[in-house]
C-alpha cells in the first residue's frame, strides 16, 4: 500500500475524576491521532496513546519521532524497527493501516486468519476508590444499568480499609454479580501475604497487579486462593511468556494500545488461550477511537469474557464519537470497525 499523505494532531484528554495508577494521580494525558491518505485517496485514523507506566515510549519521545517522518517513510519495515521500542506509536500506525485495508474491502478473516469474531461483547462496571457509601452506591448503579460485573479499584492507605469495602459491599449487595480486585501495585509482598487472603471469604473473581513488580509475584505464589491477574507487569509478548513460564499469574489483562497495537495483542491472546491463562482485554484510558482496538481484541476472544470498555465515559472532551457504547453491560460490533 503506497501513502500520499501524513499527519498528526495532538489531543489532551481530559478526564472527569482524576484516578492513580502505581502511585501517580492523572487528571489528563496527552495522545496523537496519526492519519494515514493512500493513494487512491482513502483516509484512516489510528491514535497514539503513551503511557510510560505500562512500558511505552514517553509522550515526548513519541512526538519526536511522529514529527520526523513522512508518507514515504512508512513501510512494513520502519513499522517493524520501530514496535519494541515505540509500540505506542506502532498501535496508532498499525490501526490506521488496518482501516485503509478495510476500506479497501479485506475481511477480517483475511487480516487475521483463524480470527473469528463474535457479534457482541460483555463488559464489566468500573468503580473507583471512595468511602464505603459511595462505592456501594455507585455498584448499585451499575448493577441496575445491566452490569454483571464489577472491577472495583482498591489501595487505600490502610490495607484494612479495603477488606471492609469489599466485606460491605458483598454484604449490602449479595453475591449475584461477578467481583474483580484492582490494586494497581499498591501493596507490596508482605501486605499481599498478609491481606489478600482475608479476602478469600467474598468470592473475587481475581485481583489485578497487587505488587508493582513481576519478580515479587513470584513471593506472593500461593498466599490466597484469589487468582492473581499481571496488568502493568504485562508489558510485551516476551513479558507474557516469562509470567506463563513461571506461572506467576492466571490472568493476563491486555491492553492492545500499550503492547503495540492489535496484532500484537491477538498474539498474547492466542498464547494466552493455549496456557490455560484468562485473557482480559481492556482500554488503557485512550480516547473512543483507541478503544476500538480494544474492542475488536475482546470480540476475538475464544471464551464470553467481561472485558473491561467501559472507560469512554470518563473523557470529558472526547475527540472522537464512541462507536462501541455500552448498553445494559453489553456492546454490540456491527461492522467491526476500528
Amino acid at each position: 500500500m503506497m501513502l500520499s499523505d501524513f499527519s498528526i494532531t495532538k489531543h489532551e484528554l481530559r478526564y472527569k475524576n482524576p484516578f492513580t495508577i502505581s502511585g501517580k494521580t492523572f487528571t489528563s494525558k496527552e495522545v496523537f491521532y496519526i492519519t494515514l491518505t493512500d493513494q487512491e485517496g482513502c483516509r484512516a485514523t489510528g491514535e497514539c496513546a503513551p503511557f510510560p507506566q505500562f512500558g511505552t515510549e514517553s509522550v515526548e519521545a513519541a512526538g519526536i519521532l511522529l514529527k520526523s517522518l513522512s508518507a514515504e517513510k512508512i513501510n512494513p519495515g520502519f513499522l517493524q524497527g520501530i514496535k519494541a521500542k515505540y509500540p505506542a506509536v506502532h498501535a496508532g500506525m498499525e490501526q490506521a493501516l488496518l482501516q485503509l485495508r478495510m476500506l479497501h474491502g479485506e475481511r477480517t478473516e483475511s487480516l487475521f486468519p483463524g480470527i473469528r469474531l463474535k457479534s457482541s461483547v460483555k463488559v464489566n462496571g468500573v468503580t473507583g476508590i471512595s468511602d464505603y457509601e459511595s462505592t456501594i452506591s455507585k455498584i448499585r448503579g451499575l448493577l441496575a444499568e445491566g452490569y454483571h460485573v464489577i472491577k472495583m479499584k482498591t489501595g487505600r492507605p490502610d490495607p484494612e480499609d479495603d477488606i471492609e469495602t469489599v466485606k460491605r459491599v458483598r454484604g449490602e449487595l449479595g453475591y449475584d454479580f461477578g467481583l474483580r480486585l484492582d490494586l494497581n501495585g499498591a501493596w507490596d509482598v508482605q501486605k499481599t501475604c498478609k491481606y489478600l487472603p482475608k479476602l478469600d471469604q467474598y468470592n473475587i473473581e481475581y485481583v489485578e497487579q497487587p505488587v508493582q513488580l513481576l519478580h515479587d509475584f513470584l513471593h506472593i505464589k500461593g498466599c490466597s486462593s484469589i487468582p492473581v491477574a499481571a496488568d502493568e507487569s504485562l508489558m510485551s509478548f516476551l513479558a507474557a511468556m516469562n509470567i506463563i513460564e513461571n506461572e506467576l499469574a492466571q490472568v493476563f489483562i491486555i491492553k492492545p494500545a500499550v503492547l503495540g497495537g492489535v496484532t500484537e495483542a491477538l498474539r498474547i491472546i492466542s498464547l494466552a488461550e493455549a496456557n490455560g491463562i484468562k485473557p482480559v482485554v481492556t482500554t488503557s484510558l485512550e480516547s473512543s477511537l483507541g478503544k476500538r482496538m480494544a474492542v475488536f481484541c475482546a470480540a476475538a476472544l475464544k471464551e464470553d469474557i467481561h472485558c473491561g470498555l467501559s472507560t469512554a465515559g470518563m473523557i470529558s472532551n472526547d475527540p472522537t464519537t464512541d462507536i462501541y457504547p455500552v448498553n445494559s453491560g453489553v456492546i454490540s460490533l456491527g461492522n467491526h470497525l476500528l
